[in-house]
């Protein structure tokens, strides 16, 4: 099972790698490394996710998960 779950993830990421390398082809991320700043970026919120579940009492600001997009994926505004 383990083997098949290695499969899946790395699909996602490929996805969220993929994903940010369109952004930067659009104009719509400053990233120099997509491969590297997609791995940030997967870090960051899976982080995220799990101190909810564990600090599920902390007053967690709004807006944060987009925050934490924004900002690792190295997102411009329009």
């Amino acid at each position: 099972m383990a083997p098949d779950l290695a499969v899946l993830g790395m699909g996602a990421f490929g996805i969220l790698e993929q994903a940010l390398t369109d952004c930067v082809a659009a104009g719509r991320s400053t990233s120099s490394d997509p491969a590297t700043d997609a791995a940030a970026l997967w870090v960051g919120l899976h982080g995220f996710a799990q101190l909810q579940v564990a600090a599920s009492l902390f007053p967690w600001p709004a807006g944060l998960q987009e925050s934490i997009i924004e900002r690792l994926a190295l997102l411009t505004r329009d």
